[in-house]
C-alpha cells in the first residue's frame, strides 16, 4: 500500500486503496490512516497546481486511443517513461490544450488520427518556432524539416517492449537517438539513476518542485522494498541563492543546502528510500 500511495501522490493523483473489486473498506486501515495523515500535513506541496517548466510536450490523442487501442497506449506510455527516467520536464498536450502549448518540443507518439483543427494547431506552433517530433504513424501531413522530425519506428513502442521483457536492465540509453532530437526539458537538471522517475513543475507561488518516485529493486511478486538511492543531485539555474527543501515520503521536511557554481545552484539530496519532493524557493 505504501508503494501505491507514493506513486499516486508523487504523480499528483488522489490516493485510494480498495480490497479486491470492492470499493468499500481498506486493505489495511491503520496504514491508510497514517498515509492520509501525512498527506493532510503536506497537501499544499503535493496537490498545489503544477505548472510546466520548459516542458517537452507529449501528445495524447483521444481519437487514436479510441480506434487504435492496441498500439497507441504502448507508444504514448513508452515516451513518457523515457522522459521520466531521463529526468526531463514534460507536459501532456491534448486537443484542448494544443493551441496554448508553449514548450520547445512536441512529440506525437504513433498518432494516426488528427482532425483539421489539430493539424491547423500544429502548423501554428511550428510557425512560432516549436520543434515537432513525429514517431511511428504520421497523420500530420507536415513534411520533414529542421523543425519537423519524422521517425519511422516509434521509440516509445520499442522501449515499452524492452520494459516488458526486462524492466530491471532496461536503459533509456537504448533510445538515445530519439532523446537527442528533443529540445527543452532541462531547465532543472536532475542527476539520478533511471529507476528513479521524476516530475518537474512550478507552483503558482513560483516555487520549483521535483517529485521523485524510486522504483529501483521493485519486482512484482518478489520484492516490494526499494533499493535506497543516494547521491542524487538537483541543479537549478538561479541568480539568487534561494532555499532548498526535501520532503521524504512519509517523513518530515528538512532543509538542503545548495552550492553555487556560476549560474547554477547544486543541491545534494538525502538518500531517497521510496520517494520524496525537492522544493526550491527563489527569493524575488
Amino acid at each position: 500500500m505504501m508503494n501505491l500511495a507514493m506513486l499516486e501522490v508523487m504523480a499528483g493523483a488522489n490516493f485510494w486503496d480498495a480490497p479486491g473489486h470492492s470499493m468499500a473498506g481498506s486493505n489495511d486501515l491503520p496504514t491508510r490512516t497514517k498515509i492520509f495523515s501525512w498527506i493532510k500535513t503536506n497537501e499544499r506541496v503535493l496537490y498545489a497546481p503544477r505548472l510546466p517548466i520548459d516542458p517537452i510536450g507529449v501528445y495524447f490523442s483521444p481519437a487514436t486511443r479510441n480506434f487504435h487501442a492496441a498500439d497507441f497506449p504502448a507508444s504514448y506510455r513508452g515516451i513518457l517513461i523515457l522522459l521520466m527516467q531521463t529526468h526531463r520536464a514534460f507536459q501532456i498536450v491534448t486537443p484542448r490544450t494544443l493551441q496554448s502549448f508553449s514548450g520547445p518540443t512536441l512529440v506525437m507518439p504513433d498518432v494516426s488520427i488528427l482532425d483539421s483543427d489539430e493539424k491547423e494547431g500544429l502548423r501554428a506552433l511550428l510557425g512560432r518556432g516549436m520543434r515537432l517530433v513525429v514517431t511511428g504513424n504520421d497523420a500530420t501531413g507536415i513534411g520533414a524539416s529542421k523543425q519537423a522530425i519524422h521517425l519511422a519506428e516509434c521509440p516509445g513502442k520499442k522501449y515499452s517492449a524492452i520494459l516488458e521483457r526486462d524492466f530491471e536492465h532496461a536503459s533509456p540509453d537504448s533510445q538515445e537517438s530519439f532523446l537527442a532530437t528533443l529540445a527543452g526539458g532541462k531547465t532543472v537538471h536532475v542527476d539520478a539513476g533511471p529507476h528513479v522517475a521524476t516530475s518537474v513543475s512550478r507552483s503558482a507561488d513560483g516555487k520549483i518542485h521535483v517529485f521523485f518516485s524510486n522504483c529501483s529493486g521493485l519486482l512484482g511478486g518478489v520484492s516490494a522494498v526499494q533499493q535506497p538511492q543516494s547521491g542524487i543531485i538537483v541543479e537549478v539555474e538561479s541568480k539568487s541563492d534561494g532555499n532548498g527543501w526535501f520532503l521524504p515520503f512519509m517523513g518530515e521536511g528538512q532543509p538542503v543546502k545548495g552550492i553555487r557554481d556560476h549560474k547554477v545552484i547544486r543541491f545534494s539530496l538525502p538518500t531517497i528510500h521510496k520517494g520524496g519532493v525537492f522544493s526550491f524557493d527563489q527569493p524575488n
